[in-house]
């Protein structure tokens, strides 16, 4: 709730929004298929088949990108 006041945010509403666990399931079944990807941390990444862990600079993703669309 700090994070959320220090953002400025309606802390009533997300308040009601996070206990009401509306997207429980589906951020679950996120977390399963990162996990089922080798995704075990924050940040993590999926670029085409290439697993990257971390905080990576745009250079790359740039080369890891151009390296899927070449094949």
């Amino acid at each position: 709730m700090e994070f959320a006041d220090e953002l400025g945010l309606d802390t009533k509403a997300f308040g009601a929004c996070f206990d009401a666990d509306e997207y429980r399931e589906e951020i679950e079944e996120d977390m399963a298929v990162g996990r089922a990807a080798g995704v075990n941390g924050t940040p993590g990444f999926v670029v085409g088949n290439q697993l990257v862990r971390g905080a990576e600079g745009f250079e790359t993703f740039e080369a890891l990108i151009d390296a899927q669309l070449a094949e």
